[in-house]
């Protein structure tokens, strides 16, 4: 969740703010979204790990919070897209590489550029 939060100036927005608090929450959403489609025992299961912490894939991830208005429960990402994964090597796809298409990103271009304005 820590690096969900990269591209914000927490700091700035005073510790226990409501507004450092909205962003965390908001980061909260989209860390368990993610870890409840993904998180499974990797024995039995392919859990893309790597692309779940691919810097790209979160700067996604992160266009997905306004600072201004609570989402409601975010559906899960797409780790492994090709738009995502880039040079990832990974077996087997979970997630269909259209679902990133579906989500709206707060007037933010999607993109992989971490930093994050604070005006939506």
């Amino acid at each position: 969740m820590r690096m969900l939060l990269e591209g914000f100036d927490i700091a700035s927005l005073g510790h226990v703010s409501k507004d450092e608090l909205h962003l965390v929450i908001e980061a909260l959403k989209l860390a368990f979204s993610d870890a409840y489609a993904f998180v499974a025992d990797p024995l039995v299961s392919n859990v893309p790990t790597w692309a779940l912490l691919n810097r790209d894939y979160l700067a996604i991830r992160r266009n997905l919070i306004c600072p201004t208005k609570a989402m409601d429960w975010p559906e899960p990402g797409d780790p492994e897209s090709a738009a995502v994964a880039g040079c990832w090597t990974t077996t087997g796809g979970l997630t269909s590489p259209n679902r990133l298409k579906r989500y709206k990103t707060c007037g933010r271009p999607s993109n992989s550029d971490t930093s994050v304005s604070l005006h939506c």
